[in-house]
């Protein structure tokens, strides 16, 4: 019971199974005693029309709204954001939002077109800054168009002495003596 975010990593297999899964726990929630409180999702997934997941959410006896929000629209809050200078980046491709919920969470929380207007304007002022944009060209990092490609956050750089595995303890003397 309640409202919820899901945002499943943007593999295939992992999209549907969660596709799935939301489907199961929406079916329990309408035949359970508490479903006069209600259950919400509110899920982002790539705008990848021709994913197996994006057949069950739109075909959803449960969905309420859905639309389609432009790479060039939006851009997202980086996952390792507290590792980096930057907290934003560009989106890497279209990002599609599904909204499924049982009645009553439908009555409880109506997904409206005002509420599909906020989430648009929240998604577009995550766009990182000319200089992050600039700071990510040079240095390589991300997935996005425009980053170059690839790339994953390594940490910080730190002495690596002759790093061949790990460091084995001297032997003691007296270990060595018989």
């Amino acid at each position: 019971v309640g409202s919820f975010e899901c945002n499943p990593p943007f593999i295939s297999v992992v999209m549907t199974a969660m596709a799935d899964h939301v489907h199961r726990l929406l079916l329990a929630a309408e035949q359970g005693s508490k479903m006069k409180e209600g259950l919400s999702f509110v899920i982002v997934v790539p705008g990848w029309t021709d994913e197996p997941s994006w057949e069950v959410l739109k075909e959803s006896r449960y969905l309420r709204r859905k639309f389609l929000v432009a790479k060039a629209d939006h851009g997202f809050c980086d996952g390792a954001q507290h590792q980096r200078k930057d907290r934003y980046r560009e989106s890497p491709f279209d990002t599609a939002i599904f909204i499924l919920q049982t009645d009553s969470a439908a009555r409880r929380w109506p997904a409206t077109e005002a509420v599909e207007n906020e989430l648009r304007v929240a998604m577009a002022e995550a766009h990182p800054t000319p200089a992050a944009k600039e700071r990510r060209l040079k240095e390589g990092r991300g997935m996005g168009d425009a980053d170059g490609g690839g790339g994953v956050y390594k940490g910080k750089r730190r002495n690596r002495r002759n790093d061949k595995g790990p460091r084995r303890k001297k032997r003691s003397k007296m270990l060595v003596q018989k």
